[in-house]
């Protein structure tokens, strides 16, 4: 969740998965880097509480 849609490098964000219809899970994140790849955007985001980062 984005306040105007916009996400900024460094900020903490509230990232809502729906992985293939099984129910909605919330993590809050910080923001580490974004990358275009083949039409995909990709985030890079570190867990606030494991502190574990991801693509």
């Amino acid at each position: 969740m984005a306040t105007d849609k916009t996400i900024t490098t460094g900020r903490t964000y509230l990232l809502v998965d729906n992985h293939r219809g099984t129910g909605d899970s919330m993590t809050k994140v910080k923001l580490i880097d974004v990358y275009y790849d083949e039409g995909v955007i990709n985030l890079i985001v570190q867990d606030i509480i494991s502190q574990k980062t991801s693509a």
